[in-house]
């Protein structure tokens, strides 16, 4: 199938560390999840895993569940059983002379049945597609900032200005899925009314579907950063 040409280093270490945890590390790690709460997304999930099954790192952690998120991802997106996605890794990272790791012909069935069970708990696997359908967007928000100056307007530069205007720039910083990027906008003082009445409709949405869900008896998935 030629699925994986370019394997991330992290989703490389995820794999590693999931067929070489030895069998009594790999029940610890799997009783562990039956510990953590339902309904949680990777950051959270991955911090309650940590804190449930000590030789685990937090590093660890976020690659483990990395490597499940991109064979869930694949799995769905091309409409494959994840088990052949699971060949298709393995066979991929054995014929890669660039990577170091290799699975062992022996250890692939292992491996595959770690893998699958790992998927089949209905916790990870409604946290890994929580987080994905989170993250199923072109640009990520992560954080604004408004910036506000005083600018006066000189007629020639041998006069005090007789006016001038007050400046306000809206500074996004986005995740485009590569990397940070940041973009500039001058806004005035209608433009932030507008922005607070839009702000205060998605507040209002927001709670609205909140209702609606706890009626419905329907868990909400809490987005990283919310209280």
């Amino acid at each position: 199938m030629a699925i994986f040409t370019n394997i991330p280093d992290e989703i490389i270490s995820g794999f590693k560390k999931i067929i070489t945890l030895d069998e009594s590390d790999f029940k610890q790690l799997s009783d562990s999840l039956d510990k953590i709460d339902f309904g949680l997304m990777r950051s959270a999930f991955s911090k309650q895993l940590v804190s449930s099954f000590k030789n685990l790192s937090s590093i660890d952690a976020s690659n483990i569940l990395d490597a499940l998120s991109t064979l869930l991802m694949i799995s769905e997106r091309k409409g494959i059983l994840c088990g052949d996605v699971i060949d298709d890794f393995a066979k991929s990272i054995n014929e890669n002379e660039k990577i170091d790791f290799k699975i062992e012909p022996n250890l692939i069935d292992k491996f595959k049945k770690r893998l699958l069970e790992l998927l089949g708990n209905e916790k990870v696997f409604n946290s890994v597609k929580s987080s994905e359908l989170y993250a199923g967007h072109e640009k990520l928000f992560s954080s604004v900032q408004i910036f506000t100056d005083i600018r006066p307007v000189y007629i020639n530069s041998d006069e005090l200005p007789k006016t001038a205007i007050i400046s306000t720039t809206l500074r996004l910083n986005y995740f485009d899925g590569e990397s940070n990027k940041v973009i500039y906008i001058a806004i005035d003082e209608k433009d932030i009314k507008s922005i607070k009445k839009a702000i205060e409709f998605a507040e209002n949405q927001i709670n609205c579907f909140s209702n609606m869900l706890d009626k419905m008896n329907v868990k909400k998935i809490k987005i990283e950063g919310e209280e």
